[in-house]
Formats: structure tokens, C-alpha cells, sequence
């Protein structure tokens, strides 16, 4: 059986069009509704590469402390916008405080069908997630200050890619079988996606270096996590990488 995935970003989905690899997603992002179309941007800015590049459709949130922590442990944007053709974004509706601004931008889905012997290699890269101004950890990104009456202009994003990684996965039961009937999911603190699996096995494409959750659900009970599997990708991360989750019950 084949599943098609969808990436999500924290309260929005991306499309991810697996079947082909070099298609930038089209985003779609549910946010807080009510908002004039005239009304002023709260943040604004541009999101851009390292040479200057506008990057389309990155998905820009603004973040606000713990309190926005959800039960993973991840942050919840207060609000965000979609980058337009230019890099442009304009994110409204937001109280004054204090808030750290990311942005997340892929141009490849992150899974693929196991038998594809095309979507890895040395030459694949991918936008890593940022924080204003450049930043890849939140820990060190460039507070913006919202005060009342006076909002917050010119908060430019640069992206950078870096090298991506894939990692081959099948699920099996207690006894050694491959399970043909679980849903496979792949998380980050930044966004998620479903995995196309087929027969049991998976295959994850177009990962930077980074933690990353397998997440192994029952497909007749959506929603009934069955397994969780934190891994780390990194240059050292073989190709053919197996994931076992042996203890698996139904």
C-alpha cells in the first residue's frame, strides 16, 4: 500500500507532491481569522538566500515564549504569513512583546517510495530552518520588539541550504514481520510530514543534519501511536539505515 504525505507546519499543511521532487510546495497555513486586509503588518520583512534570492512560500511564523509550548514540547506560532514570489511576508494581528521569528522552506518532499533510485545523493541540499536574523537555533536568534503603535519592519530572513541526507526505514512487529498496515509520520520542532510507505518500508529523503521522530501509528486506528523513534541524521548516517521497531502490539 502507498501513502501519499502531507507536511505540516505547525497549524498548516504543505502538499508535499512526492512524485516530484523538485517542486516547491504550495503552503497553506491556518491562522487567526478576523484580520483587515488593510490593517498594518505587525512584522514584515523578506525571506532571501545567501545570495539574495527570494525564497517563495517559506512559511514564516512569529514565536512567543513558553507559554505557546505544546505538549511535545514544541513552540506555537502566534501568527505567521507565506512568503510571496518576491520573499515578501507581512504577518498581522499581533499584540505587543516580544517575539522570535522563524522561518521554514523546503524545495523537496521529505519521503519518497522505497524503490526510487533517483532522490538521494552527494549533490541533494535543502533550506535549513532559520531564525531572524540568520540564525539556525532559536537560542540565538534576534529578539523583535513589537511596542504599541510602533511595528516592526525590515525583519529579513536569509536561508541558507545545506547538505541533505536520506534515511531507509521499515516497520516490524514482535516477531520479525514487516507490518504493511501502520502509518509512518516524520517530525521536527519545526514542522511535520506523513511518509509514503510501501509494504512496510519507508524511505526519508532531503534531511539536513539534525533530530528528528519517526512516529509509527496504527492505520485502522488513526491516531493510536504505536511507536515513537527519535534518531540524529549526520554525515556519518549510513545510507541503508534500518529502523526497527520490534516490540510493536496490536
Amino acid at each position: 500500500m502507498r501513502q501519499v504525505g502531507w507536511l505540516g507546519c505547525d497549524r498548516g499543511i504543505w502538499p508535499t507532491g512526492t512524485t516530484t521532487l523538485g517542486a516547491m510546495f504550495a503552503v497553506l497555513i491556518t491562522f487567526p481569522t478576523g484580520i483587515s486586509a488593510a490593517e498594518r503588518c505587525s512584522i514584515s520583512g523578506r525571506v532571501i538566500d545567501e545570495s539574495g534570492v527570494p525564497v517563495p512560500s517559506a512559511a514564516v511564523s512569529a514565536l512567543r515564549g513558553a507559554v505557546f509550548i505544546d505538549d511535545l514540547g514544541r513552540q506555537v506560532p502566534v501568527s505567521g504569513a507565506v512568503a510571496g514570489s518576491g520573499g515578501e511576508y507581512c504577518i498581522r494581528g499581533l499584540p505587543p512583546g516580544k517575539y522570535i521569528v522563524r522561518a521554514v522552506a523546503r524545495t523537496h518532499p521529505p519521503s519518497a517510495s522505497p524503490e526510487c533510485d533517483t532522490c538521494c545523493g552527494s549533490s541533494l541540499t535543502e533550506f535549513e530552518t532559520t531564525f531572524y536574523r540568520a540564525s539556525l537555533s532559536k537560542e540565538h536568534a534576534t529578539v523583535v520588539e513589537i511596542t504599541k503603535g510602533k511595528n516592526a519592519a525590515g525583519i529579513d530572513i536569509m536561508m541558507r541550504r545545506a547538505r541533505a541526507y536520506c534515511l531507509r526505514g521499515e516497520v516490524r512487529d514482535g516477531n520479525g514481520v514487516l507490518m504493511t498496515d501502520v502509518a509512518v509520520a516524520v517530525e521536527t520542532d519545526s514542522w511535520s510530514s506523513a511518509v509514503i510507505t510501501e509494504g512496510g518500508r519507508f524511505l526519508l529523503t532531503s534531511l539536513p543534519a539534525g533530530i528528528y521522530t519517526i512516529v509509527v501509528s496504527d492505520r485502522p486506528k488513526l491516531g493510536r501511536v504505536l511507536a515513537r523513534r527519535v534518531i540524529r541524521v549526520t554525515a556519518g548516517t549510513p545510507l541503508d539505515l534500518v529502523i526497527r521497531v520490534p516490540s510493536l502490539s496490536r
